[in-house]
Order: structure tokens, then C-alpha cells, then sequence
């Protein structure tokens, strides 16, 4: 399980994930967002989004996920060129889910 949260709560709506998971670069990440926000994020801040998204998240971000649709563990791809991302944990029930992957600006 993970949060996804980057980078940041007014910015991180449902589905947004699905950006990084399918953008190349800054610039696929632009047409992917301009398509689905209906206007109600400025150009500007568009852009700004989609290049703190491209570096920082993208590269980790995709093979975090592809180790795990590929061999059912999301660390079995990473290797020296992409950040390392946090172990698999269990998630511990309670109000909210606790110990879950935290995909945000904080950590």
C-alpha cells in the first residue's frame, strides 16, 4: 500500500499518480495534466508541477511499481541509477492506515 501525496495535499487529487506512472518527461506530464484538470490549474503552476514531478519522483516512482507488477515486490528492479525507494511494509490498521509507502515532499 502507499499514500501518494507529492507534491503536496491540494495538488495530490485521486489519480494523480497516474501521472508520473505514464509520463517520459516534463512535457508528457504537462499534456497529461492539461487534459485532465479542466482548466482549473494555472499554465504556469502546471508547469512547475510537472517538472518537480518529472526528476525527483518519476524515475523511482515507476520502478517502485514495475518491480512489483513484474515479480510482486516493488524493490526487485531497483538498481544504483534510481533513488532507493523505502522497503515494503505492512500496513497497520487503526483510524487511518500506519506503516504504508509515503510518496510525498516530506519523505
Amino acid at each position: 500500500m502507499l499514500a501518494y501525496d507529492f507534491p503536496g495535499q491540494a495538488t495530490a487529487v485521486h489519480a494523480f499518480d497516474l501521472v508520473p506512472l505514464y509520463m517520459n518527461n516534463a512535457s508528457d506530464a504537462i499534456a497529461l495534466i492539461k487534459k485532465f484538470d479542466k482548466g482549473l490549474i494555472p499554465a504556469s503552476e502546471v508547469t512547475a508541477l510537472a517538472s518537480s514531478i518529472a526528476t525527483p519522483v518519476t524515475p523511482t516512482y515507476q520502478a517502485y511499481l514495475g518491480g512489483f507488477a513484474a515479480q510482486g515486490d516493488p524493490n526487485s528492479i531497483m538498481d544504483a541509477a534510481v533513488a532507493s525507494a523505502p522497503s515494503r511494509t505492512t500496513a497497520v490498521p487503526g483510524p487511518t492506515l500506519g506503516s504504508v509507502t509515503d510518496v510525498s515532499s516530506a519523505g
